[in-house]
């Protein structure tokens, strides 16, 4: 029923994890700069990235609970089901925000800057949901 996992290659693992680990990098700019248009308060610029690096690295223990909230509200059709994922994803990356913050003396965020920059996020990323296809398993070849 279920097959054996082909082995990936260390090269290919290698270069997937350069490559999200370059991708959080640039949200994390991204992100520092939204934060620093909406008043937060930080001790260098790099400071402020570093925050928003690591509430995107927090942010992966929680892919099991987005990944549910994407695939049940964000690609319904149904536009409050649309904002209801947009509050509680944002809700979601606004605790993760303060619970980063709390753990450094370096950044100081208001409730309206996080709340702001995760919206942005959250928006983009429902924008982004409703453009790409629906990602295909590795097994749906074989029901046919």
């Amino acid at each position: 029923m279920f097959r054996k996992p082909k082995k990936v290659p260390p090269k290919v693992l290698l270069t997937a994890m350069f490559g999200s680990l370059m991708t959080a990098f640039i949200l994390s700019v991204l992100g520092a700069s939204i934060l620093n248009l909406l008043g937060a308060r930080y001790a260098t610029h790099g400071s402020l990235i570093g925050f928003m690096f690591l509430v995107i690295l927090l942010g992966v223990f929680f892919t099991p609970v987005t990944g549910f909230l994407e695939y049940h509200l964000a690609r319904s059709k149904v536009v409050k089901d649309q904002v209801l994922y947009v509050l509680l994803d944002s809700s979601l990356n606004v605790l993760l925000m303060f619970l980063v913050a709390g753990f450094t003396q370096r950044v100081t965020i208001t409730l309206p800057a996080a709340f702001g920059t995760a919206l942005v996020f959250s928006i983009w990323e429902l924008f982004l949901t409703e453009k790409l296809p629906l990602a295909k398993s590795s097994h749906d070849h074989d029901r046919h």
